[in-house]
């Protein structure tokens, strides 16, 4: 592999060997930006270990816990300026996604649907039906966009519990 400098090859040899190899990691992608100007970026490893596809910077994976931060940051944005509450419902009539999708106003089935909040979802207290580890519809369906994975939540996994509890 050829290297812009000494520091990138120092860089990648320990993105390396001292995450990729001890984690067992067949991929990682890695940009760095400085206010808005991409300073470093790097694909490791592998996109598909079983057909040996190269990782690039320009694969699209998923997150996963990473993006607890990252939400969390915006919604206290948004929230320090009185754009959103923790006490905003998303589902159900006068809810923030109202509309956004189908079959959220049935109150038999989805009775705490229209009962989660924001501070339900920061603190994952929505009552979802599942193990994160066992059956994650995220990881299991990882085929569907956002829009399309909330709305098969909906339409197979009712929530069984009330927010909150």
């Amino acid at each position: 592999m050829r290297y812009k400098s000494l520091y990138h090859k120092y860089l990648h040899d320990r993105i390396w060997e001292d995450f990729m190899l001890p984690t067992n990691r067949v991929g990682l992608a890695m940009v760095y930006a400085i206010e808005g100007r991409v300073v470093y970026s790097e694909g490791f490893g592998f996109a598909d270990f079983e057909t040996q596809e190269k990782m690039t910077t320009h694969h699209v994976m998923r997150i996963a816990s990473v993006s607890k931060e990252i939400t969390d940051a915006g919604l206290n944005l948004l929230m320090s300026n009185n754009k959103l509450n923790l006490n905003d419902r998303l589902f159900g009539e006068g809810g923030l996604l109202e509309g956004d999708f189908k079959n959220t106003g049935d109150g038999k089935k989805h009775r705490y649907l229209q009962m989660v909040t924001i501070e339900h979802c920061m603190k994952h207290t929505c009552g979802q039906p599942w193990h994160n580890l066992v059956d994650d519809p995220a990881f299991r369906l990882n085929k569907l966009d956002q829009q399309q994975l909330l709305q098969w939540c909906i339409d197979n996994r009712p929530l069984t519990k009330r927010p909150g509890g």
